[in-house]
């Protein structure tokens, strides 16, 4: 490994004018990479002026490599961006070091410490929000149905549905869902032949993002695609789920949503397409009622934080 941390930040950033480009970045959030080795790291540029040819690499606390980025955007942008750093093995948490972040600043290559202290590399506690998504490739899109389910390590189904793509457009199908750290298997399968080449697998919420896992689907067959979900942040107890404990009935009357279950509900998480957290409940009881009003109408997910059941969808009409 590389010992880098010998020259002063100053004569490292080069120009003054990098100087000021370092000083308008920040590092936002470090996290394990959701599927895999390495880390995550989200970067938040205040300049009004974009960076040419932006990677990113991760120190350790004594100035190591412990990985080193690859260029994903052209240009780093005003505003938020996520940079993918694969490396093993991955460092325990919390996390101290340093980003650094290699750009061209139009008089050469330039480059950015970003210190950081102590940050958690798990995501926070209760479910996380993920994607499963099929899409074709080659030829004119098809309208096909494709069953899915995802399952944890005891086979039990932790959330289930079926992607509909209506041969429009580009020829893709996404489905949010909300998942706690741990090992799972995605399960699809096509009840009927059709298309060509079809890809199928989980990504990060907003299909946007470059870390995720893809497995071709043989036409008319099945496929398993079984991955790891931040599984460094798994609690020890993802497949424990009590055989007497069934997911609950929802009813969804116009903005509100009644709950009804065999035991008691415990605390609730009501998140939407995108991920966000748009109600919060706690309720020692076996039935509750929310009063979504203010949501818009579409799909939205209920987790329980106690992981008494899996995650149960709904939509607002």
């Amino acid at each position: 490994m590389r010992h880098l941390l010998t020259l002063p930040v100053l004569l490292l950033c080069g120009t003054a004018s990098a100087q000021v480009d370092c000083d308008s970045v920040r590092v936002d959030s470090i996290r394990y990479a959701p599927f895999g080795d390495g880390l995550q790291i989200s970067l938040f540029n205040q300049n009004t002026h974009f960076l040419s040819g932006p990677t990113v690499d991760v120190w350790n606390a004594n100035g190591d490599t412990l990985g080193q980025g690859y260029l994903e955007f052209f240009v780093l942008f005003e505003g938020p961006s996520l940079h993918q750093v694969h490396f093993t093995p991955q460092p325990p948490s919390p996390f101290t070091g340093t980003v650094v972040l290699h750009y061209n600043d139009g008089e050469g290559e330039a480059q950015c410490e970003l210190s950081v202290d102590a940050l958690d590399l798990c995501p926070p506690a209760g479910c996380v929000p993920v994607e499963v998504f099929a899409y074709q490739q080659g030829g004119n899109p098809v309208a096909m149905d494709l069953p899915w389910s995802v399952t944890d390590t005891d086979k039990t189904v932790m959330a289930s549905g079926v992607l509909q793509m209506d041969g429009s457009g580009f020829g893709f199908a996404t489905t949010g869902i909300c998942l706690l750290p741990g090992a799972y298997t995605l399960h699809m399968t096509q009840p009927e032949p059709a298309g060509t080449s079809i890809q199928v697998g989980m990504t990060q919420l907003g299909f946007a993002y470059t870390d995720g896992l893809t497995v071709p689907l043989p036409i008319g067959g099945s496929v398993d695609l079984p991955f790891d979900y931040y599984l460094l942040c798994a609690d020890g107890t993802q497949s424990i789920v009590p055989s007497t404990m069934e997911a609950p009935t929802l009813i969804v009357d116009g903005s509100m949503l009644h709950i009804t279950s065999n035991a008691p509900l415990g605390n609730l998480t009501v998140i939407d397409a995108l991920g966000r957290t748009v109600h919060r409940l706690s309720s020692l009881g076996t039935r509750a009622s929310v009063d979504l009003g203010g949501s818009s109408k579409g799909t939205y997910l209920l987790c329980s934080e106690n992981r008494n059941w899996p995650t149960q969808r709904f939509v607002l009409r």
